[in-house]
């Protein structure tokens, strides 16, 4: 009897640690540096960010939000005065996450955050009528700051 307690301890122990492994997600914190791309100078910019994850059970993952028992994180915003953003983001290749920039006077850029690399959306559309991995840069971090420029508007007519 007490040989089926100590195997269903032990089975309970190593079913505890493959969950909790399955579920912990390694961080990587990275600076973003916004600034004009024609002068280099450091922008007063505004982030939008927002998180999504690909579930493993997407048909659990709509129920469960149905009855609110787990919601998706909404947006977080920051202001970022010196153009500096340090913040800690995911790192697996289900969970994606999203920031679009903005400063005044200069067009609004979206980044892509996936599995350790940055793409900035250079076309605005966010992958979603295009192959984003073809039409996207990948921003490379020099020294752990991510730069990333902002092009001003232009006010010249289209010919």
């Amino acid at each position: 009897m007490r040989k089926w307690v100590w195997l269903m301890l032990a089975a309970a122990i190593a079913i505890a640690a493959i969950v909790a492994r399955c579920l912990s997600v390694p961080h990587e914190t990275v600076t973003f540096k916004f600034v004009g791309a024609f002068n280099g100078r450091p922008l007063h910019a505004t982030v939008a960010i927002d998180e999504h994850t690909t579930p493993y059970f997407p048909v659990l993952e709509k129920l469960f939000q149905r009855f609110s028992l787990f919601a998706s994180p909404a947006p977080k915003e920051h202001v970022c005065q010196d153009g500096l953003l340090k913040i800690r983001l995911a790192k697996h290749p289900r969970r994606e996450t999203r920031l679009i920039c903005s400063s005044s006077f200069h067009q609004t850029a979206v980044l892509s955050y996936c599995d350790g690399t940055n793409r900035l959306d250079a076309l605005g559309l966010n992958g979603v009528f295009t192959n984003f991995v073809t039409y996207s840069l990948v921003l490379v971090p020099t020294n752990g700051v991510v730069t990333v420029r902002l092009y001003p508007f232009t006010d010249f007519p289209l010919h």
